[in-house]
């Protein structure tokens, strides 16, 4: 449970089930599992609220928001990664309004610059699971718009991950929606993304492999 309260629980969005976030965590499982888990997050919020701790505080809610989705508790989740957007949002800006009136904060290098990029990637990641709870609460404009939004960040940051995550939510709702020309020509565009992010620096072979086969897997579920 240190994990579970340390960080970030890992997604991945948009395999047949959207409201399926993967939790990967051998020792949780179960519908009791979850609630036992539920139940830690919360008091974890309050202890970070406490404190003052924000960045604990914005990993918690996030963590809250992702059990409460596999949960079926739509609104909660939904309350929860809203309030954790915001919260990522705000790191963003004082990370920002720290650099020198000179700089160009979209281009800068070294231990700020990659800060940055980590907390626009951490904004990003939870806009995309706020998208697959929209999804299941039926706001689908709001959810694709969203989706479309931070798909065009992650393009210009080659935040690859993210990319082919959002591409695959985006391909199913409109699977599940009967748009099927549209969710073709996003999962299609997966497949080239990948073909065109193949040297970017920090993919490694293996990440961009498991990508492919995510990639292809959608594709198949055109058949």
């Amino acid at each position: 449970l240190q994990q579970v309260v340390s960080q970030e629980l890992p997604k991945r969005a948009g395999s047949t089930d959207l409201a399926g976030l993967m939790l990967k965590l051998d020792s949780m499982c179960s519908s009791a599992d979850l609630g036992s888990m539920k139940a830690v997050l919360e008091e974890s919020v309050n202890l970070f609220t406490v404190l003052g701790n924000n960045k604990g505080l914005g990993n918690n809610l996030s963590n809250l928001a992702t059990v409460e989705l596999a949960m079926g508790q739509f609104q909660a989740a939904r309350k929860h990664m809203e309030q954790s957007i915001e919260i990522a949002k705000q790191v963003v800006s004082t990370l920002e309004r720290s650099f020198p009136k000179t700089t160009d904060v979209e281009t800068a290098t070294g231990g700020k610059g990659k800060e940055l990029q980590r907390a626009k990637i951490t904004l990003s990641d939870r806009q995309g699971k706020l998208a697959l709870i929209l999804l299941e609460i039926q706001e689908f404009p709001s959810a694709v718009s969203l989706l479309e939004q931070m798909l065009e960040f992650d393009r210009s940051t080659a935040y690859v991950r993210g990319c082919i995550e959002k591409q695959s939510a985006l391909g199913h709702h409109y699977l599940r929606s009967g748009q099927l020309i549209l969710a073709e020509k996003v999962f299609t565009a997966s497949l080239k993304l990948l073909q065109d992010m193949q040297h970017v620096p920090g993919v490694s072979a293996s990440e961009a492999s498991a990508y492919e086969m995510l990639a292809l897997h959608d594709l198949a579920a055109l058949e």
